[in-house]
Parts: structure tokens; C-alpha cells; sequence
């Protein structure tokens, strides 16, 4: 199979080249991006599958004629409606599978609705198969299926503010104005754009970080997390029947940082700042405030993907928090699904991944290619509150 990386010169996407690289069945791998010194660099730590191309991704003719000579595009470019409905379209007309990271819930609500056209072009479009969602979706399976009558679900992760700001001293070298990371750029859009939840069975929109449920750990420690605007109300009631509440939620260990995000994403909001901005004004806030702004309450971990379902169990209302111990990364994620595609697992339309593949069957594809062997039952961690 051939495969294009779009992006290739960004982290994910130069991990997911690498890792396709490996795979037997994958003949070449083109790493298309805007930085051709990057790409060559990337191109010569993979080896001989690698070559790369510039490609100009705003000419939809151009976008066509590349992706017809590739079999599968994996897209790491960014989440944005306008650019990825066109690449989708583009893959679609050129007869090309496509797998992409992207998370938002307004982008997925376009993307799926390309699925007649997939369809009738016999091509697999696999939507959003990162971490949130992907792997936390299928947490959020798996966490349902544990229960009877399952009413509510809600999946995502809590991380250590400290794994995503920088320290005081290497903000120093941050410039107000410079680039941030599109991971870093997520985290501003999340909290400045409104979210979609499943609320008493329908499909509404709400202010981000806001009214979440409250997470408990094994030994009693908790946290609330909050709801942000990723795509699983859209996808996971096609999966789990009888739902009344779905949301995808983020939290902040400690969550001072909470507050100050929230007033950031507002200035966002009302025009007064950008996302670099903003993000450089939070960076300075925690910088500021470093010690309180990075101790992790006692109990609870620095990072945990999870899903939490609210149901029944042997009579009894009863939650189910699945929670997964040895965290499984984005870009194998996006690479486990491009290498069930060269495999020959391809099914015409576009898909969610829990609408594509069997919650343990996809993590496990995970764990092998991120460290060469299944999950085991210590891995995941369920417990009922």
C-alpha cells in the first residue's frame, strides 16, 4: 500500500510515518508538508520507504491528483471544518482511504456527512482516531458494556498541568507573538469555542467547562472534569442504545489553571487576544504561580484516559470508571487504524472509531505497535462507585 502523511513534518505526523514505515505491508510512505528541510530530515531518519512532496493543500485539483496516486492519506495537519472537509472530499473523489486525527465536534458533523458519498466511492474515511477521541472512546465502550441500562457516558482525560505548561524558566524564552504547537492550540479552542452534549437525549450546546461530572479514583480520591467540544455525543450513541447524557470532558491537576483558561478563551471570544496570545498570557499565569499551579492532589495520577458510565449493576444504580493505566498515545492511535486499512479491513463510508472497530480488538492494536505487546488485565481499571 501506498501512503501519504500529511504533516509529516509535525510530531504526530512524523511518528505515524515512522511507525508505517515499519509495517510490511506499506510499500512507500510520501511525507507531504510545508517545510521541505523539516520533511527531508524526517524522510532520512525513516529510510528507504520515505520520499516527500510539497503540496499546496487550498487547490482542490492539485489535493485530488496527489491523493490519486496514494492508496491511504493519513491527515495530521489540524482540525479546522474548511480545510478538512476539502482533503475528505478530495480522497473521496480520488478514490483514496482517509484517517485523521481531528476532535471537534462541528468538524466531525460535516466529515460524517460525507458518508453516502464514501460510500458510493467505495472508499473508508476513519474519523478522529487519536487519543480524545479513540482511545478514550473505546474506554467509553467498554465502560457501558460493563453496566445494564446504560444511561450516561462521558470519556476523556485529566492531566498534570505541568505536562502541558512550561516551567518558569523555559517561559523566558517564550515570545507573546510566536507559534504555539497544534496541541497547544487545542487546548485554547476548547476552551474558548462551545461544546455539544447529549443532555436528556438530545443533542444541545453549551459553554465549555462547565457542569461535568465528578471522576473518582480507586482509594476515593476525585476530580471534576468538564465537558469540551469533542465529537463522542455525535458518534457514541450510534454504538450504545438507550443514551441519555454524553459528553467528552478535560480536567486540569490541580484545577486552578481552570479559571485562568476560561477567562483566556473569553478574550479569545470578545476579539481581544489569539489563541498564541492567550496561551502565552496562561503560560505566565502559571509561571507565576508555579508551585500551587503543579502539585497533583494526593490519589489522584498526573495522567489517566478514562471513560465513566452511569447505568445499573445486579439491580443497583451503580458507575463504572474505566481507567486506563498505561496511557496509549495519538499517533498510534492514527497508526493502528492506517494499518488495519493496509491490512485489508476497509469499509466503505466514514466512521468514528467505535463505529469501526471493537473497543479491545483497536486498543490492542494500539499496544502492540506503542510497545510490542496486548494490554493485560492490570491495565485497565474499573471501578464501581
Amino acid at each position: 500500500m501506498k501512503i501519504a502523511v500529511l504533516g509529516a513534518s509535525g510530531h504526530y505526523g512524523a511518528k505515524i510515518a515512522g511507525i508505517l514505515a515499519t509495517h510490511e505491508g506499506v510499500e512507500t510512505v510520501t511525507l507531504a508538508a510545508r517545510n521541505a528541510a523539516k520533511l527531508e530530515g524526517v524522510a532520512a531518519g525513516i529510510g528507504s520507504k520515505a520520499t516527500t512532496a510539497q503540496v499546496d493543500l487550498s487547490q482542490a485539483d492539485v489535493l485530488r491528483n496527489f491523493f490519486g496516486e496514494q492508496d491511504l492519506v493519513v491527515d495530521c495537519i489540524g482540525r479546522y471544518y474548511d480545510r478538512l472537509h476539502q482533503s475528505v472530499t478530495a480522497a473521496i473523489d480520488a478514490g483514496t482511504h482517509y484517517v485523521d486525527l481531528s476532535e471537534m465536534w462541528d468538524v466531525a458533523e460535516h466529515i460524517h456527512a460525507l458518508n453516502d458519498k464514501a460510500r458510493e466511492a467505495g472508499v473508508t474515511v476513519y474519523h478522529g482516531m487519536g487519543s480524545t477521541p479513540g482511545v478514550t472512546s473505546m474506554l467509553a465502550v467498554l465502560a457501558g458494556n460493563e453496566l445494564e441500562n446504560t444511561t450516561a457516558v462521558h470519556a476523556g482525560f485529566v492531566v498534570a498541568t505541568a505536562a502541558y505548561f512550561p516551567d518558569p524558566e523555559a517561559f523566558q524564552l517564550l515570545e507573546r507573538d510566536g507559534s504555539i504547537s497544534a496541541v497547544q492550540d487545542t487546548i485554547i479552542e476548547l476552551v474558548a469555542e462551545k461544546a455539544k452534549v447529549l443532555k436528556a437525549g438530545e443533542l444541545i450546546v453549551v459553554d465549555p467547562m462547565r457542569d461535568g461530572p465528578r471522576l473518582t479514583f480507586p482509594g476515593g480520591a476525585s476530580t471534576p472534569v468538564f465537558p469540551v467540544g469533542m465529537s463522542l455525543p455525535l458518534t457514541l450513541p450510534t454504538v450504545l442504545s438507550g443514551l441519555q447524557e454524553v459528553s467528552t470532558c478535560m480536567a486540569f491537576l490541580p484545577d486552578r489553571v481552570i479559571n485562568t483558561l476560561l477567562e483566556q478563551g473569553a478574550a479569545v471570544n470578545r476579539g481581544e487576544s489569539n489563541r498564541n496570545e492567550a496561551f502565552h498570557d496562561t503560560c505566565a499565569d502559571v509561571s507565576t504561580h508555579w508551585q500551587e499551579s503543579t502539585v497533583i492532589p494526593e490519589g489522584l495520577p498526573g495522567y489517566a484516559q478514562w471513560g465513566l458510565a452511569f447505568g445499573e449493576r445486579g439491580g443497583e444504580r451503580t458507575s463504572c470508571n474505566l481507567i486506563l493505566n498505561r496511557p496509549l498515545g495519538t499517533e498510534y492511535g492514527a497508526a493502528a487504524a492506517a494499518v488495519a486499512l493496509a491490512e485489508g479491513q476497509q469499509q466503505p463510508g466514514v466512521f468514528s472509531v467505535e463505529q469501526a472497530f471493537e473497543p479491545m480488538d483497536f486498543l490492542n492494536r494500539i499496544a502492540e505497535l506503542q510497545y510490542g505487546e496486548q494490554l493485560g488485565a492490570e491495565d485497565l481499571t474499573r471501578h464501581f462507585a
